[in-house]
């Protein structure tokens, strides 16, 4: 339950919802989570996503629900290694030499 798991350690960061952007609090069941805030959706979202999805100072993605301080290296690099080749799995990239498209595998544009 990987929303679990940055719920958990987002509460153990952010005690309290009025230490969190918005106000941002959350409900969650065994198959949904709710969120509630205050304020602007984006602001909100934003901050959600940056503290869940961060970039640590060796340059790998940290998720902060895995709880990255306490892992060791090598496990945070297998995470970072598997993370990027599903991106660069799954997303390709064309260019007209202006502009660039996202296109999935599945695009039928290739």
């Amino acid at each position: 339950m990987p929303t679990h798991l940055t719920t958990t350690q987002l509460e153990r960061l952010f005690p309290k919802a009025s230490q969190r952007v918005g106000k941002l609090s959350w409900k969650l069941t065994p198959y949904s989570v709710s969120l509630d805030w205050k304020g602007k959706d984006e602001i909100v979202l934003d901050w959600l996503l940056k503290k869940a999805f961060q970039i640590d100072n060796r340059g790998l993605i940290s998720l902060t629900g895995l709880n990255p301080q306490s892992m060791p290296l090598i496990n945070k690099i297998h995470i970072h290694q598997a993370l990027t080749a599903t991106l660069l799995y799954h997303v390709r990239i064309i260019s007209d030499k202006k502009n660039y498209l996202f296109l999935s595998p599945s695009s039928s544009s290739f």
